[in-house]
């Protein structure tokens, strides 16, 4: 199994609810049928308590676009998680961001 990390800094958020760590796996677990699955969360330790949501998928390289998509048509206890999110996919010991794309900046899931 893969890991697909989505990033989330709650300066950038309109509303920085907790439950979305619930609430989005869920929703990308439910509209993925199934093929994507909630991988735990976590909180970096960064001094602003970034937020990391996990998800298992066997195919990270294109699930990873169905993520995208799901984010972006969907908001999360108000927010536009997209907007503001940092998508990667676990590539062997450290993560590769896929989203944005072209980004250049290094980014600690």
């Amino acid at each position: 199994m893969g890991v697909i990390a989505i990033r989330l800094d709650p300066r950038k958020l309109e509303n920085p609810d907790t439950d979305m760590r619930y609430d989005i796996p869920n929703k990308i677990q439910l509209h993925s049928g199934g093929t994507i699955t909630d991988d735990g969360y976590d909180y970096l330790d960064e001094g602003d308590y970034i937020m990391v949501i996990y998800l298992s998928s066997k195919n990270p390289e294109s699930d990873v676009d169905i993520v995208v998509d799901i984010l972006s048509r969907n908001t999360f206890s108000g927010n536009s998680v997209l907007d503001v999110a940092q998508i990667g996919i676990k590539s062997s010991d450290k993560y590769e961001l896929k989203y944005p794309s072209g980004s250049s900046m290094e980014v600690n899931f």
